[in-house]
């Protein structure tokens, strides 16, 4: 194991006169056929299957109230029973 410097200054560590924007970047991969920054649309519909009928029952359930817990501890007691 050897210890290194995280240098997260891009234009330095790699010389570059000038990043690119985020949105830029995206631009970049769908026009170079890069994808891996994208979600397909199977997992796209196969999450909207599985957490729709989520969201609809926890729209129905009716108002729910976030249990207390101390300040500084691991959270609510009934979160261990989980």
């Amino acid at each position: 194991v050897q210890q290194t410097v995280l240098d997260l200054d891009l234009k330095r560590r790699f010389e570059l006169k000038r990043t690119p924007e985020a949105y830029e970047k995206l631009i970049h991969d769908v026009i170079q056929g890069e994808s891996h920054n994208f979600v397909r649309r199977d997992e796209l519909e196969e999450a909207w299957r599985i957490f729709d009928p989520l969201l609809h029952e926890l729209e129905h359930e009716g108002k729910r109230v976030p249990e207390r817990y101390a300040f500084g501890s691991r959270g609510p007691l009934k979160a261990d029973a989980l």
